[in-house]
């Protein structure tokens, strides 16, 4: 049976934008129910969206659009922001602090700005931080064949070097990370994220469809790390979102994980943050306006007079009035970019002060350490430079520059700024 390609690309539009549009105010709700009512008159919904098939060839051809705006993820970029997009710079381009903060983890040789989701696979593979004692639980979040691997080898794919797979030919991430392409609804694939939900309480079959379009961005990015032994993904999430929540959760020595290296200078042994772009979300004013992942990223653009959700996820600032302006609809432009520039300046500022407190507390703890200092002295400031890296972290590993949550990005900041400072002075006693 031949299906038109307005209902097949409006048929995606239920399956995935219905559940990504939750803007607060009318907007989405009458978007929804602009789509339903194109969609599916006689009031079946899932027709169109099982009519692609359920490998992601088919979805490729049945919706074209889609496929198109997500391929654009491959080209870089700055997004219209200073801080982040998809060109792949150096972070210590703009942050030199970072050769002090990330001595004796694989992040000193090299730590770029991500690309896009097209190039995760390409990236991972090529990437200088890769080597022979890589765990295959890296791909985790780079591939889209990630819950075929984990529903044939469960954990144990995790321990296994990565180069078993790199081997292989792996897509990129893909439909199949967000969709269950058998019937088009929202499903996150990643196993660690699923259990950090069961731990909670939450079964994915409950969730609404609002909570679901964050939770398909939350299962990737998001702070992680890798048990020991297992090298299964754990999500510190057992007592909250908040980076004092992971914290404290770390200091509890989960399954024996102590720390992910050694900063050599210091001889502190230091957590490094990865990317709690969720965590960040979730204490934002936008989270709790209701507004989801794809209403900011996967922006409403006119594809031959019909409105339809981008899949070239990126910078709100890249398609702003297909975004900011759709709810912001008292502010041009101009105003709002400018706002975000004066939270993203304000942060950056602010992460910089506290991340050369770090660099100068790791530096103050070696000479004080080759100077004969106690060793009570020593282990109460590496304590304190350990907690000030992590405060730090948590913001500068994150994607928005504090702009999805500034008020807690600050303060985590002064936080990481004052346990420098705390650090220094433990060293004399104080």
């Amino acid at each position: 049976m031949t299906i038109p390609m307005k209902t097949l690309t409006l048929a995606f539009g239920l399956a995935a934008a219905l559940g990504l549009c939750s803007c607060a105010g009318t907007r989405a709700g009458e978007t929804a129910a602009a789509e339903i009512e194109a969609i599916a008159p006689s009031g079946d919904a899932s027709s169109g969206a099982t009519a692609a098939g359920d490998t992601v060839e088919a979805w490729l051809i049945a919706y074209p659009f889609q496929a198109r705006t997500d391929a654009l993820t491959a080209e870089g970029g700055r997004g219209g922001s200073a801080y982040g997009g998809s060109e792949p710079f150096a972070r210590r381009e703009l942050m030199p602090e970072l050769d002090v903060n990330f001595k004796g983890i694989a992040f000193s040789v090299e730590y770029n700005e991500d690309r896009g989701h097209a190039s995760a696979w390409k990236d991972l593979v090529m990437s200088r931080r890769v080597n022979a004692s890589t765990p295959a639980a890296c791909m985790t979040c780079k591939t889209g064949d990630i819950g075929e691997v984990f529903a044939e080898k469960g954990w144990s794919y995790a321990s296994m070097p990565l180069s078993a797979f790199t081997a292989e030919e792996h897509p990129s991430i893909t439909c199949a990370n967000c969709h269950d392409l058998s019937t088009g609804h929202l499903e996150p694939k990643q196993p660690g994220f699923i259990e950090a939900l069961a731990r909670q309480g939450i079964e994915l079959d409950s969730v609404p469809a609002d909570r679901m379009s964050a939770y398909v961005c939350a299962q990737c990015h998001s702070e992680y790390y890798f048990e020991p032994v297992t090298r299964r993904v754990v999500h510190p999430w057992d007592g909250g979102l908040s980076a004092a929540a992971a914290y404290a959760y770390y200091q509890g020595q989960p399954s024996g994980f102590l720390g992910d290296f050694t900063q050599p200078d210091s001889s502190a042994m230091m957590l490094k943050a990865q990317h709690p772009d969720y965590e960040e979300y979730s204490a934002g004013v936008h989270a709790a306006a209701g507004v989801a992942c794809a209403d900011c990223h996967m922006g409403k653009v006119d594809d031959g007079g019909v409105i339809k959700t981008s899949h070239r996820i990126a910078s709100p600032l890249s398609n702003i009035e297909g975004t900011c302006m759709a709810c912001h609809t008292d502010r041009d432009a101009a105003w709002l970019r400018s706002r975000v520039a004066v939270i993203q300046d304000t942060v950056f500022a602010a992460q910089r002060d506290a991340g050369q407190a770090v660099a100068a507390a790791h530096g103050a703890i070696a000479a004080a350490a080759a100077a004969g200092s106690p060793a009570a002295r020593l282990a109460a400031a590496r304590l304190l430079v350990r907690e000030a890296q992590w405060y730090w972290d948590w913001v500068a590993s994150a994607n928005s520059m504090g702009f999805h949550a500034p008020v807690a990005a600050l303060g985590n900041l002064a936080k990481a700024t004052d346990l420098a400072h705390k650090a220094r002075l433990a060293l004399a006693g104080q």
